[in-house]
């Protein structure tokens, strides 16, 4: 299993998130929902991409209550070489230069 951190980045502040079970479709972040008050404040990402850091995943986060758009979704992996690097070695066979 990959360990990983999962944080909800909003204009103001940086959430901790986790998973109920590896499996889970959606994070719960601390606190409440900033647009409907729900708590447990579940949120799930939309359109994955790799940050510009090279170092994590991110994607828009939506509470699951509302379906208010609440921020970034950031999920932070172990790399070695950098997401992109990790990923073309993985599908590719190769290392890049």
């Amino acid at each position: 299993m990959v360990s990983c951190r999962i944080y909800l980045l909003t204009s103001d502040r940086r959430r901790r998130c986790r998973l109920n079970s590896p499996a889970a479709d959606h994070a719960v972040a601390e606190g409440k929902c900033p647009t409907c008050g729900a708590e447990p404040f579940r949120v799930r990402g939309t359109v994955p991409r790799i940050a510009d850091d090279d170092r994590a995943y991110e994607a828009e986060a939506w509470c699951l209550a509302c379906s208010a758009s609440v921020g970034k979704l950031r999920v932070e992996v172990s790399t070695l070489f950098g997401l992109r690097e990790d990923e073309a070695v993985l599908r590719l066979g190769v290392k890049i230069y």
